[in-house]
């Protein structure tokens, strides 16, 4: 609804598995008087009609912090990266309304690791990896998160047991039943210079059980 030159709106998306709502990363959208900070947008789907339902932003964002590199939905849960702001942000929805509820680091993330590059959630909504394809010597790591609610934290840092130079591992990421792949686009193979790799980790994580109130 407030598109403009430059946004990069579609830069990354992600779609819920009952299929009635997306998430579009605008990696380079303004927000108010801020340029570049970047956001995310929900839509819901009503028949055949697609509907701009909300609009999400970091809640200390600035300039050039690239929110909505990476985006992840599952049911009522977004997280969404902020490669250039080293962080990845968890929102979540209630009705019609969304909150961010966490703001997730790295404990051995710095500037220019890129952070929040590549993103993902379990099918629970309950585990969050996010990738660090710059950290070290451009080696790459994956960090493993698991919370509910306003309550996160860091499980594993997920390195590659080959790792060298330029391997970015963390560039893109996927989770399913456990199992976390990692691409590492740049590595190299068998001496072969940027071939590219994937490696596959299997967590061992008792997600949390959300609190229910009972009124």
């Amino acid at each position: 609804s407030d598109a403009h030159a430059w946004a990069v709106f579609g830069v990354d998306v992600a779609i819920s598995a009952d299929g009635q709502s997306i998430l579009v990363g605008a990696e380079l959208g303004h927000v108010g008087d801020t340029q570049y900070q970047g956001k995310a947008y929900v839509f819901t789907r009503s028949g055949d009609t697609w509907v701009e339902e909300a609009i999400l932003a970091a809640d200390d964002g600035a300039a050039n912090q690239r929110f909505g590199a990476a985006v992840a939905l599952v049911g009522d849960t977004a997280l969404i990266g902020a490669y250039d702001a080293g962080a990845a942000y968890i929102f979540q929805r209630d009705g019609d309304t969304w909150r961010q509820q966490a703001k997730l680091t790295g404990s051995q993330s710095s500037v220019g690791d890129l952070f929040g590059r590549a993103v993902a959630l379990s099918d629970t909504g309950h585990t969050a990896v996010i990738g660090a394809p710059q950290t070290g010597d451009l080696t790459g790591a994956t960090y493993v998160f698991t919370g509910t609610g306003d309550d996160w934290q860091e499980q594993a840092v997920l390195t590659a047991s080959d790792q060298e130079f330029n391997h970015q591992l963390g560039a893109a990421l996927a989770i399913e039943d456990g199992t976390v792949l990692a691409g590492a686009w740049t590595s190299r193979v068998a001496g072969t210079v940027n071939q590219g790799s994937a490696y596959a980790y299997q967590l061992d994580l008792v997600e949390p059980v959300p609190q229910v109130t009972v009124e």
